[in-house]
């Protein structure tokens, strides 16, 4: 394409097009990882992520304290979250918070059973990590500030 910097060749020896990039040189990690019940990444879908770490951290805070869920409520939604997974279980926590009811990993895992969603988002281990590797769950607005 004229002005974006990459040349490709009309066609090598065997009739493809030249990838845009040299040969022999290595780029890329393989394929990518995905959470259990996760899509790959559609372009225009969601923004790649800038940070999953903050994104695990702020969920993992918000089962950890319901100050954490107080201090994030209001400045971070659902889709302000990279992982599908995570949007799910942020509503989950939004929605047993608005109730009055406890939000932790245990009441979030049967919640998200009730709502036949907690294969999709890991099952209830993948809750478990997320509050077990919290750093300080009193920084929650502060990885929330980072996903935003």
């Amino acid at each position: 394409m004229e002005g974006d910097g990459v040349s490709i060749v009309e066609s090598d020896a065997r009739g493809f097009p030249e990838p845009p990039f040299s040969r022999g040189e290595e780029w890329g990690d393989g394929p990518a990882p995905y959470e259990p019940g996760e899509a790959p990444y559609r372009p225009g879908d969601r923004t790649p992520p800038q940070d999953m770490a903050a994104e695990q951290s702020v969920l993992g805070s918000m089962l950890l304290s319901k100050d954490a869920i107080a201090d994030v409520a209001e400045s971070l939604r659902g889709h302000d979250f990279y992982r599908p997974s995570h949007e799910i279980i942020h509503d989950a926590i939004i929605d047993l918070y608005g109730r009055g009811e406890p939000a932790d990993p245990v009441t979030v895992a049967a919640e998200l059973g009730r709502r036949g969603e907690l294969e999709r988002v890991g099952g209830a281990p993948y809750l478990h990590t997320l509050s077990a590797n919290v750093p300080i769950a009193a920084n929650a607005g502060y990885y929330a500030e980072i996903v935003r």
